[in-house]
């Protein structure tokens, strides 16, 4: 099955694990492999396609699926950092204002 990164992939996967050294052929092979050897978490709205949540060796991203082809299309970090995600999400109000 054929894998194609997204320019947003990689450059989330270099924010959200703050790994700013590694090279984009080493984070574009890491997502390569989470993308076809992932445990699928859940499945994500989406008017494109079928998009899944998975995780593989502590990264969580985001694959569409079609019937020949994974794409990745964003990195939402590892665990850490998305147990903090999660938290902040509390705090967020429907109008966007933060409460403390």
């Amino acid at each position: 099955m054929k894998v194609c990164i997204s320019n947003h992939a990689i450059m989330r996967c270099r924010e959200r694990l703050f790994d700013y050294t590694s090279c984009e052929k080493t984070i574009i092979d890491r997502l390569k492999v989470a993308a076809i050897k992932g445990r699928k978490i859940c499945m994500r709205p989406s008017s494109l396609g079928n998009c899944i949540e998975m995780y593989f060796e502590g990264i969580f991203i985001v694959v569409m699926k079609n019937s020949d082809k994974l794409t990745v299309i964003t990195c939402l970090g590892n665990t850490r950092y998305r147990k903090w995600v999660k938290n902040q999400e509390m705090y967020m109000n429907v109008r966007g204002r933060i409460l403390f």
